[in-house]
């Protein structure tokens, strides 16, 4: 059987090559250089938690540049958020990029096909689908080839972001360590949690926070709303150092803070261990503009080898507004990954 000179089996292999093209070139392919173009697997892979990534570019030789997501799922009242494989993520997200592609191509071709190749029509469909033919096999050629290609282009390498430079640490040199670290395992034990007097005594000399050592650097935007924000942590081979694990809130007065910090529930867990409240200093002192402030902190240290994982979890059981913002009900979340090399 023929549609417009087609066989049926000429169409099947159409579909599966769009399919294959949905799975390779956009969803693994576009989908590290703009992950939230994966996220309309959500339904599939995450069905009743928040879906979030987190993008890593490195530059393991000059000239190429890696750049790949880590997806992840948490749901409703998990401390953890639990990773997704990537290819996971591609083949549900592929097939439906795929399918989006052939229904697209298949209607261009139908065009061209019924108005006949020497109408007006026909011939501007026939132009269009031959632009893209072009461009898919561009694409397949050059995608795979780029590093290489990069190489010599000017401009085409690109700079990697300015490191956010650890502050305020003494005797310690600065390590620039770009991302994704070595690959290490989990650490077989936390760090030392110090005690209140010890915390308050690296807090009041200027010690270094996780936030200020960490590569990422978030906008207030993204504080706005529930969800996680994820940093890498870099101590390298000074996992002797102590560092401050904080969490602060500020309202415009004192009485708004007070009314804020009654809609928030903190929990912190340290390597998969809950670490109870009580074992955080609190310091009240005002912030910029006028504004009010309240943080909890400790000092960790030092830190054992391999990879640590600390959560922050802000619940807000209502809607607050510190009388400058409205903020939602929900988990705000700070994941700190802390990598050390001794």
């Amino acid at each position: 059987m023929k549609i417009y000179g087609v066989t049926i089996g000429q169409i099947i292999i159409a579909f599966i090559w769009c399919i294959f093209m949905g799975v390779t070139a956009i969803s693994i392919g576009f989908g590290a250089m703009y992950p939230p173009m994966n996220g309309i697997a959500k339904p599939f892979v995450c069905p009743s938690g928040e879906l979030t990534f987190k993008q890593n570019v490195s530059h393991p030789t000059p000239g190429r540049t890696d750049t790949t997501a880590e997806w992840f799922c948490r749901d409703p009242g998990a401390d953890f958020p639990v990773s997704i494989d990537p290819l996971k993520m591609a083949v549900y997200a592929g097939p439906i990029y795929g399918l989006l592609l052939f229904v697209v191509g298949f209607f261009f071709w139908y065009l061209a096909m019924r108005w006949g190749p020497e109408t007006i029509i026909g011939k501007v469909v026939r132009k269009l689908l031959a632009g893209l033919g072009i461009l898919a096999v561009a694409f397949v050629i050059i995608f795979p080839l780029w590093p290489l290609i990069s190489a010599f282009i000017p401009g085409a390498r690109p700079t990697p972001a300015p490191t956010r430079l650890p502050t305020a640490i003494p005797k310690v040199p600065t390590v620039v360590v770009e991302t994704p670290l070595v690959v290490l395992p989990p650490a077989s034990s936390h760090p030392t949690i110090a005690s209140i007097a010890q915390s308050k005594t690296v807090y009041t000399s200027g010690g270094t926070s996780l936030e200020e050592l960490a590569q990422e650097q978030h906008l207030p935007a993204d504080f706005a709303k529930p969800g996680m924000l994820l940093y890498n942590v870099p101590l390298g081979a000074f996992g002797d150092r102590k560092v401050l694990w904080e969490y602060g809130w500020c309202a415009k007065t004192s009485t708004t803070l007070a009314d804020n910090l009654k809609n928030i529930r903190l929990r912190f867990i340290l390597d998969r261990e809950k670490v109870p409240l009580d074992a955080f200093a609190v310091d009240d002192s005002p912030g910029k503009n006028g504004e009010q402030c309240r943080t909890f902190y400790v000092a960790l240290g030092p830190w054992p080898n391999g990879l640590h994982d600390l959560t922050t979890v802000a619940t807000f059981t209502a809607a607050i507004n510190d009388g400058n913002a409205d903020y939602a009900p929900g988990d705000y979340v700070l994941d700190y990954l802390v990598s050390v090399q001794n």
